[in-house]
């Protein structure tokens, strides 16, 4: 039986045993105090961000899975260090986006700044860096920066698709509509104002219905061709050609088609000069109908080839006009090199004609 002291002198030899075992196998596996691992944190040396700020960048994001806050800081190094980008598009302007979605973001840690984010996009973006362009514009469509602004989306998210962010495009389409039109329950107050792009979404709005609400197309159609729209001028006058509106007493549907065609062709709209010279000769009105004529072959676009050809053709025979075979030819020209093969074919004719006479 073993004495008390030689009790104490095992015990005492198995700890230091125990304990010598650990230091050499087992103090690796020995939990480390918080204290001892943010000690251990500080004594690494400091990242340079001027040189290595995609180490930052992956720093910064691997921080904001715990700490928003610690996460902005490491972006904000790299977003205010110098200018730098890589073959593959890369470039320390993403410091200065990532850092503006941290704070628009925001946590229990970090308060948000919209402004201090709109600032941050807008330095990305003047860095022709795509993505600060789409979130600058993204900020603008939304709330983020307090009331939407579409005019400014729309300038922000088009940039944006230019340095070749694809998915803003179709948000650069749509809101340069809105800059254009207004938004859609602006419209009437819009068109009220004298805003005719307005009057004439609402006209198409009642125009597309089914069934169709012609009064009430009618109305803002006439709204717009006032407002200095010509479209509205020359769907309404198609509608009073096909009898969709109603007139006034001892009102001719064809007359008021006249006029709203005579209101298109003083803006400038070529298919309104075309149409209101056909209507014009079918009433046998043809001296006006020429000088309409000529004035859509003069301005190009839509309908003019096929006015350049009616012209020519009154020309030829002399009605509404003297016949004269220059001007003839300086209009069937037109329309021939517009692809109009008969006028190709009048124009040969005239310079045979006129070789024989010298």
């Amino acid at each position: 039986m073993l004495s008390s002291r030689m009790v104490a002198v095992v015990v005492t030899l198995f700890a230091f045993s125990g304990v010598a075992g650990c230091d050499k196998e087992e103090a690796s596996m020995v939990p480390v105090s918080n204290t001892q691992a943010d000690a251990q944190e500080q004594a690494k040396p400091e990242i340079d961000c001027g040189k290595y700020w995609q180490k930052c960048m992956d720093k910064g994001k691997d921080e904001a899975y715990m700490d928003l806050s610690k996460g902005l800081e490491w972006y904000l190094k790299v977003c205010n260090g110098p200018a730098q980008s890589t073959k593959q598009g890369d470039s320390t302007m993403r410091g200065c986006v990532m850092a503006g979605r941290a704070l628009l973001k925001g946590d229990a840690k970090l308060a948000k700044g919209p402004a201090q984010a709109k600032t941050l996009f807008a330095k990305a973006c003047a860095a022709e860096y795509a993505d600060g362009c789409a979130d600058l514009g993204g900020g603008f469509m939304g709330s983020d920066f307090g009331p939407p602004n579409d005019a400014e989306a729309a300038k922000y998210l088009q940039k944006a698709c230019d340095l070749g962010k694809q998915f803003s495009c179709s948000d650069a389409g749509r809101m340069a509509k809105l800059v254009k039109y207004g938004r859609k329950q602006d419209w009437p107050k819009l068109c009220e104002g004298g805003k005719g792009q307005s009057c004439l979404k609402l006209a198409m709005f009642h125009y597309k219905a089914v069934p169709k609400e012609n009064e009430k197309a009618a109305v803002f159609f006439d709204k717009a061709c006032a407002a200095g729209e010509s479209l509205g001028c020359d769907v309404l006058a198609q509608m009073y050609v096909k009898k969709w509106v109603k007139t006034g007493k001892r009102v001719k549907h064809d007359d008021k088609a006249l006029e709203y065609w005579g209101k298109g062709c003083d803006l400038k709209c070529t298919i309104c000069c075309s149409e209101r010279g056909l209507l014009l000769h079918k009433n046998k009105k043809y001296k006006a109908a020429l000088a309409d004529w000529e004035k859509a072959c003069e301005l190009g676009g839509e309908g003019a080839r096929m006015a350049c050809a009616s012209a020519g053709q009154l020309f030829l025979s002399g009605r509404g006009t003297k016949k004269d075979l220059s001007k003839a030819r300086g209009v069937l020209r037109k329309a021939c090199d517009q692809g109009e093969s008969t006028a190709c074919k009048q124009v040969k004719d005239i310079d045979k004609a006129t070789a024989k006479k010298k």
